[in-house]
């Protein structure tokens, strides 16, 4: 099927003419007040057309669209700007593609756009510029605004990302590391008191276990916060994928997740050698893993299996669970999980890790006759 650009699956993809825009410009330009008072506002802070095209805007957006002149912005859309992947996936750009069904700054408009009325709304945008993917949350305020009888909308946004990063990585880190120091307490407390212990059970090996998920829960918590500011270290060396696909099951048939399920390794997968970081390659997959033996059935399997493509190697774990559809349009987004509040870093860690550091993709595929399926695929020699 083509689309073109008035195609859309959300909002309208009609757009203005820039004729029209150039004129709303001049007309808040020349209104003395506007600008020192627009400027003044910590935040950005967009005056949007009725096809949600940027008419104004205050000079922080500046910091945005590296220190060029507003004027460039004009008649675009906010989404963009801020170079989200939904608006340059779809023809008819920001508001127009599917995922935009769940974005808060489209809803936020919409609704102001519906009901005259303000709305505020929490929006993640997954971003991607010069080959590099990344995140933004803003706190979006839509409101109405009409003047001399023609309609605008007011956008305020502000970046929260610092806030919501800070906050989700404390949350995730407390929320494991507790679980994983409470089941230690339990250990040292039956160690204590010999006399109430089940003969069949080896406390010192559960003991060993547990420390060393606290050491590795701490180790992630550092490198996700090194992976986050740039600063993270990567060891490439040679590694066989068999070895790593063994180490997982052998680790993952012991976890919770997999109680009354099933971890297998495809007979299809073959041992290639490669160059990788043998540490965050592991966490990647293990994240993948459990992710997918938690969203498993009792009595499902979950199947781990490597391929050589080219010069690129491509693991996959696959289970018989579907993603319904509005969780897949946000599954790499910070801060978005179906786990509950305060989780929701594990499958944006993985994109992280994985385009950013191992030089690799990550992509999945979801539907009735074959389960969900990622895919990460790395190159064998990423030097």
């Amino acid at each position: 099927m083509e689309y073109d650009v008035n195609y859309t699956e959300f909002l309208p993809a009609k757009r203005a003419p820039q004729s029209e825009i150039l004129k709303s410009y001049n007309f808040f330009n020349s209104e003395k007040l506007i600008k020192p008072i627009f400027d003044s506002i910590p935040g950005y802070f967009l005056i949007l057309n009725e096809c949600r095209q940027v008419v104004y805007a205050n000079s922080k957006l500046s910091s945005v669209i590296l220190g060029k002149e507003i004027k460039t912005v004009l008649g675009l859309r906010p989404g963009e700007i801020f170079n989200c992947v939904n608006a340059l996936s779809s023809p008819g750009g920001c508001g127009t593609a599917k995922a935009c069904r769940v974005c808060g700054a489209g809803t936020a408009i919409l609704e102001s756009m519906s009901n005259t009325v303000k709305s505020e709304k929490e929006c993640r945008i997954t971003t991607h510029e010069d080959n590099i993917s990344g995140s933004l949350e803003l706190m979006v305020t839509a409101s109405p605004l009409i003047i001399n009888e023609e309609k605008y909308f007011i956008l305020s946004l502000s970046d929260i990302s610092d806030e919501k990063r800070r906050l989700l990585l404390e949350r995730v880190f407390i929320h494991d590391v507790v679980n994983i120091a409470g089941g230690l307490k339990a250990i040292i407390n039956l160690l204590k008191t010999p006399g109430q212990i089940d003969p069949g059970i080896d406390l010192l090996q559960m003991a060993d276990v547990s420390t060393s998920s606290l050491l590795e829960e701490i180790e992630v918590h550092s490198s996700l916060i090194s992976a986050e500011s740039g600063n993270l270290m990567v060891n490439f060396q040679e590694t066989q994928s068999a070895e790593i696909l063994l180490n997982i099951f052998q680790l993952l048939s012991r976890n919770d997740a997999a109680i009354s399920k099933q971890i297998s390794i495809s007979e299809k997968s073959e041992n290639v050698i490669f160059l990788t970081d043998k540490v965050l390659l592991r966490r990647i997959l293990i994240n993948l893993a459990k992710n997918a033996l938690e969203a498993s059935d009792e009595g499902d399997t979950v199947t781990l299996g490597c391929q050589k493509t080219d010069d690129h190697i491509e693991f996959t774990v696959n289970n018989k669970g579907i993603i319904p559809e509005d969780v897949q349009f946000q599954i790499f987004q910070r801060s978005f999980s179906t786990k509950g509040k305060g989780r929701g870093i594990g499958t944006y860690s993985i994109k992280l890790f994985t385009e950013r550091y191992l030089k690799g993709t990550i992509h999945f595929t979801s539907d009735e006759a074959t389960g969900t399926t990622f895919y990460a695929k790395y190159p064998i020699d990423p030097k």
